[in-house]
């Protein structure tokens, strides 16, 4: 009886052990590089004109962020 129950603890801390080392690599994986990090927004600037006024560094911050161009099949 003592050996099935330690098999069975075992177990259990090894699941909540993998459960923990999976909700880490999610939370390191999905937060941005600087989280955590006391880092200073950039100063806003003008804005822009039409339905979605966006400043030229935002532009430019969308644009590495998400390249445009041709799509690959």
């Amino acid at each position: 009886m003592r050996e099935t129950v330690h098999r069975r603890l075992g177990k259990s801390v090894a699941g909540a052990a993998l459960a923990t080392v999976e909700a880490a690599a999610r939370a390191a994986i999905t937060l941005p590089c600087s989280a955590g990090a006391e880092e200073q927004a950039p100063a806003e600037h003008g804005r822009g004109t039409g339905r979605d006024p966006l400043t030229d560094d935002e532009i430019r911050r969308a644009g590495r962020t998400a390249p445009i161009g041709p799509r690959r099949a």
